[in-house]
């Protein structure tokens, strides 16, 4: 049996005589290196391919923010800036009439666009809250122009009651006009900060002065007459402004090493640490009692 394991070993020997190591070792580093970088490459295209998805979801949803803003203002300044003037001036069958529903709708999914809140955790509850407030905006809308209709009828029917109905009308616009001017109020400032987060995670183009180009566009003082709307939108942005992801760069790598190191020591200490239930384990107690 020894002779056998000797014969053996020579010949395991004289084969492996002509191998160059050197050259075998290379072949293994390259066919490693080679895999590694495909996976390498691979992670890269997914991730590409992943940002690609959202900057996709992304523009998306501002762009239907910005179409409701655009669809919402004209509406204000095309019917309901009309009808003020004709409430101020008591020209009753202008004041009379109705008009179009706005077109300013919000399909939000938050499962969808989740992705938000690594850019700003505030875009979640800014955008819930505008989908509330829309809907509330677009009801009283509805019931406005319902209104609108009864006291019609008064008009052309009952004089001795119009007075007072068209008093309680007016007033109910002046309410309604309010809630448009502040639905108008944060489908902007929320467009606004779209277009921030487009500059600091998508503008691929470098694009420059999307801000500045956007105030003056939207021209917002001129727009918004309660200056209590335009509180609130500075109140908004301010808020938006303390929440934004921050850039990362080499210190911010340095301090997530130095965070990942210590993690790692404080997991090794709490291994080798004995338990505190160790005390009270009756298997202790009995293996001290033998001794």
């Amino acid at each position: 049996m020894n002779i056998d394991i000797a014969n053996m070993a020579l010949t395991i020997g004289e084969k492996t005589a002509g191998i160059d190591w050197w050259e075998a070792a290379i072949t293994l580093c390259s066919v490693f290196l080679g895999a590694y970088f495909a996976y390498r490459f691979n992670n890269v295209q997914e991730k590409h391919k992943d940002k690609k998805q959202l900057a996709t979801a992304y523009e998306a949803l501002s762009n239907q923010i910005a179409l409701s803003l655009n669809n919402i203002f004209t509406y204000k300044e095309t019917y309901l800036d009309r009808i003020k003037l004709a409430f101020d001036e008591d020209k009753y069958d202008e004041v009379l009439k109705t008009s179009y529903r706005p077109d300013c709708y919000f399909g939000f999914d938050v499962e969808k666009y989740y992705f938000l809140s690594g850019y700003n955790r505030c875009f979640l509850p800014e955008l819930s809250l505008l989908i509330q407030i829309n809907r509330v905006v677009m009801e009283e809308i509805n019931n406005y122009y319902q209104n609108v209709y009864e006291v019609l009828y008064i008009y052309n029917n009952n004089k001795d009651a119009f007075n007072s109905e068209y008093e309680r009308l007016k007033k109910r616009f002046e309410l309604m006009y309010n809630d448009v001017e502040h639905l108008c109020a944060r489908i902007y400032y929320i467009n606004k900060e779209f277009i921030k987060g487009y500059e600091k995670f998508f503008n691929s183009l470098s694009y420059e002065g999307l801000i500045d180009n956007y105030e003056i566009e939207a021209n917002i003082n001129n727009r918004i007459s309660n200056p209590e709307n335009i509180t609130i939108m500075l109140q908004r942005e301010k808020m938006f402004d303390v929440y934004w992801c921050l850039d990362t760069n080499i210190f911010c790598h340095f301090c997530w090493l130095k965070r990942k190191l210590k993690n790692t020591f404080r997991a090794i200490g709490k291994y080798f640490q004995k338990p505190k239930i160790c005390e009270n384990c009756r298997c202790c107690k009995i293996k001290a009692e033998k001794k």
